[in-house]
Order: C-alpha cells, then sequence, then structure tokens
C-alpha cells in the first residue's frame, strides 16, 4: 500500500510492515498503525503513521546508544503486546531534535515497546525514577539503577 509521510513523500508498505498500536499514543489517540523507517541498523529511525502522514516521530534504540539504559517496566504494561520473547521486543524512545544538537531530548521515562513478532505496540511508563521525559539526547545518562542486559 502507498502512504503519504511528512518526511519522505509517498512510499510503498507491505501491510506486514505496519505495527499495530491498540491504544494509539498518548496525544495521538487516532494514529493506530505505524511503520518502522529505518536505514540498516542505525539505531535512530522514523516511527511513521500509517493513518495520518502528517504525524512522524524520531526514534532512538537507547540501549544501543546507552548501553546502560535499563527502563523497569511492570509487565501489566506489556499486556496486549503478546508472549514476551526478548529477540522479539524493541524498545525505542521519542527523541525531539533541534537544530542546536545540544538542545535535542529524548523521552526515557515513556519508551515505545514494540513485540516485532506480533506487530503488536504501546507507549509505556518505565517506573525508574531517575529517567526523564526530556533528557538530553547526547548526555542522556543511563542511570544509577541500570544494569546492563535487562530490558524489561
Amino acid at each position: 500500500m502507498k502512504i503519504a509521510t511528512r518526511n519522505f513523500g509517498e512510499i510503498d508498505v507491505l501491510d506486514n510492515e505496519i505495527v499495530a498500536f491498540d491504544e494509539g499514543l498518548p496525544g495521538f489517540p487516532d494514529d493506530r498503525r505505524f511503520v518502522l523507517l529505518t536505514e540498516d541498523d542505525n539505531p535512530v529511525c522514523f516511527l511513521q503513521s500509517v493513518d495520518n502522514g502528517a504525524v512522524s516521530f524520531v526514534v532512538a534504540d537507547m540501549i544501543v546508544i546507552q548501553p546502560g539504559y535499563n527502563p523497569h517496566v511492570d509487565e501489566a504494561h506489556l499486556e496486549g503486546l503478546g508472549e514476551y520473547n526478548p529477540d522479539d521486543f524493541l524498545v525505542l524512545n521519542i527523541c525531539t531534535v533541534n537544530e542546536a544538537a545540544e538542545k535535542s531530548t529524548v523521552n526515557l521515562k515513556a519508551p515505545i515497546v514494540i513485540n516485532a513478532a506480533d506487530k503488536k505496540g504501546k507507549q509505556v511508563i518505565c517506573s525508574n525514577d531517575d529517567y526523564h521525559v526530556n533528557a538530553p539526547l547526547f548526555e542522556a545518562g543511563t542511570g544509577d539503577n541500570a544494569e546492563e542486559g535487562e530490558v524489561c
């Protein structure tokens, strides 16, 4: 199917690439289908709404960028995403990119969790007290209670 996008014009998307966000995203309740537009293994990509070409988020895999990033998420928040298999789950964070790179921020407090196998996603709140919604992107601290290797 062809979809309109804010950053890339009209693009082709396969049905099996669409991730369903049954609850939408906070502030965007009508946008429930998204695709990840990535380039190779780049940890930064776009989460593009299929339902509204004007809605697109820059997202980053902060676990790759900051290996100590370890959001603690209650299992109840992961309900509806399908069976948990760490190899299938992606954890992405919404970034706010500023022309002055040092003013760019990342939301470490509310990661987006995607079950890539079941094509289900949702934004969740992590319980880490030291993660913030507007952490500096290029100094996005890893948190005092992070343990490497643990995702959720």
